[in-house]
Formats: structure tokens, C-alpha cells, sequence
């Protein structure tokens, strides 16, 4: 090992004893912190136009049109963490996360994956490579040559595309109430939704997936089996990241992939009216894994699978 590489490996075994301000915290120590929660949901769309006309209706608020990563979007904001919508065959150039969005949208559209909030992209690199034993090849994942985000291999999150940002770059994302200080704007939706509550990831192996982002970003899994359905969650600041599959594995018989998110709603059974009252077809909320009651929409919306979870 030549000295670069040493110093290399000292640097990033330093920026890990230090994560989340804990001086000494062993590298196997999984209750340390490598990023702050997530700081947007991504998903990949044909048509801005459409998909913004379509969650309109369902009784979101829209923000208007920016650019993220170079590509069109537009943000529905959920209690500080954006839906962001990309249209990659819009993009100006040709950034990475263009062709990972232009990659799901041969398959349809649908989410295509999330960012992970954190101060130092940077210093955060250094650490995933300690935790995942893998050099991350930083000046070709550089997201349009910007600081504030840096594409991540697909091989460290096993069916989602995800990047870091910045807490900068995720709260510039944000509304803001228009006055001097600059605070950010509540937002309260017609349907009474709130927030993201989790995200779901369907695998082949629950197991094989669920320790990869344990390994690589030190969270902590709780596990569930229910009839034959293997189900593991994991706590990113406010978002549950769920991996459910078969309980034997079967990787030949479904692949990973990023299925659908739960949105929760402060009044779930207005929520459902809201609903019905713009002619959806929504059954009556049933009980939820996770606890409370819960609730999907009949069809996948733009090739999203969305559930609506509450008391």
C-alpha cells in the first residue's frame, strides 16, 4: 500500500470515528449516523405537464418548474422533503442522473429514488466507502459538476437510484412564506396529506438487500415475517425504508426494485373522501403493518404504487 493510499484510508477512517460528533465510535458501532435523513424522493416522468395536472387533481399542492441535476422537475412538497419530478428526456447535457431517470422510463416511469441529506457530500463519500469497502469513483459521479450533489453506485442501494445533497441544496428546494427572514412556507394540502411515511422496495433476497444499506449506511433494521412475506424497516430521520419479499429467497423470481411510498395524512377518512369526491375509487382504510390504518389508491399513479396511512 503506497502512502497516498494510507493517508487515504487514515483520512477516511478519521471522518468516520467523527460522524455525527462522537469522537472514538468504533467502526462496527451501527448507531452512528452517516447522513441526516433523506432530502428528496425521486421519480421520473414523460411529461411534467401531465403529471402535475394528475396530482393536482388528487389534491396536492404543485410547486412551479425548476431543474434538478439539468433536469426539468417540478416538487410537491411534503412536510420538508419534496416529491421531486424529472423528466430526463428534457435534460440539458447529459448528467448521470439523466440516464438512470431515462432508464426507468423505458420501463414506463415511476420512482426512480431518493437523496440522502447530509452537510459534506464530500466527507459523507469518505465514510460510505469505509462502511462499503468501495472506492467511489468521485469525479464521474459528480452530478453536474456540482458540489451540493454526488451520484452514488447503483451497487450500494440495491433498487433505487440515490445521491448525496447537500442540507443546503434540499432546503432551497423548499417554499418559502415570502417574508424577509425567509422562512419556509407550511404547506397544507386539500387532501389533508402531510408527509412521506415510508418508501417500499421489493426484492428477491430481503435479506441481501436490507444488509446492504445496513453495511453501507449504518442503519438499523427491525425484521417481520407475515404469512410468506419477509419484511425488514429501517428509520432515515423521519422516512421508514421498507424491504419486503418472499421469506425464502427467490432473486430469479423478483428482482429489486422501488415499488411505492405511503403518504400520510393528518385525517386519513377525509383524505379517502377527498378523494372520492374527485371521482377515485378508494376502498375503506384497513389495518396496517406498521400500526394505525392504511389505504392504497386502485391504479399505480404515473407507475407509482401510493398508499395513504393514519390513524
Amino acid at each position: 500500500m503506497n502512502e497516498l493510499s494510507v493517508r487515504q484510508k487514515t483520512d477516511n477512517e478519521r471522518d468516520l470515528s467523527q460522524c455525527n460528533g462522537e469522537s472514538g465510535v468504533a467502526a462496527t458501532d451501527s448507531s452512528r449516523r452517516v447522513v441526516d435523513g433523506l432530502g428528496r424522493v425521486l421519480a421520473a416522468v414523460p411529461s411534467l405537464r401531465s403529471a402535475s395536472m394528475v396530482w393536482r387533481k388528487l389534491g396536492f399542492k404543485v410547486g412551479a418548474d425548476s431543474y434538478f441535476d439539468s433536469c426539468p422537475s417540478f416538487n410537491v412538497e411534503l412536510n420538508g422533503l419534496p416529491l421531486s419530478f424529472v423528466n430526463p428526456l428534457a435534460a440539458k447535457g447529459s448528467p448521470r442522473l439523466a440516464a438512470a431517470a431515462e432508464d426507468k422510463l423505458n420501463g414506463g416511469a415511476g420512482l426512480l429514488g431518493w437523496t440522502w441529506r447530509c452537510n459534506d457530500t464530500s466527507r459523507t463519500a469518505r465514510i460510505i466507502e469505509t462502511l462499503s469497502r468501495t472506492r467511489l469513483p468521485e469525479t464521474e459521479t459528480r452530478a453536474a459538476d456540482s458540489d451540493s450533489l454526488l451520484l452514488l453506485p447503483p451497487a450500494l442501494t440495491p433498487g433505487a437510484c440515490t445521491l448525496l445533497e447537500t442540507v443546503d441544496s434540499c432546503t432551497a428546494a423548499l417554499p418559502t412564506a415570502g417574508n424577509k427572514h425567509g422562512d419556509r412556507a407550511a404547506i397544507d394540502h386539500p387532501n389533508r396529506v402531510s408527509g412521506i411515511d415510508h418508501l417500499v422496495i421489493v426484492a428477491g433476497d430481503v435479506e441481501k438487500v436490507a444488509g446492504a444499506y445496513e453495511m453501507n449506511f449504518s442503519l438499523k433494521t427491525q425484521r417481520r415475517c407475515i404469512e410468506d412475506r419477509r419484511h425488514c424497516y429501517m428509520k432515515v430521520g423521519s422516512v421508514v425504508l421498507e424491504v419486503v419479499g418472499p421469506a425464502q429467497p427467490a432473486p430469479r423470481r423478483e428482482a429489486n426494485a422501488l415499488w411505492g411510498l405511503a403518504l400520510r395524512s393528518d385525517e386519513l377518512d377525509a383524505t379517502v373522501e377527498f378523494l372520492r369526491g374527485n371521482r377515485v375509487s378508494m376502498e375503506d382504510p384497513h389495518e396496517a403493518v406498521q400500526g394505525g390504518r392504511i389505504v392504497g389508491l386502485p391504479l399505480p399513479l404515473g407507475g407509482i404504487q401510493i398508499a395513504f396511512i393514519g390513524d
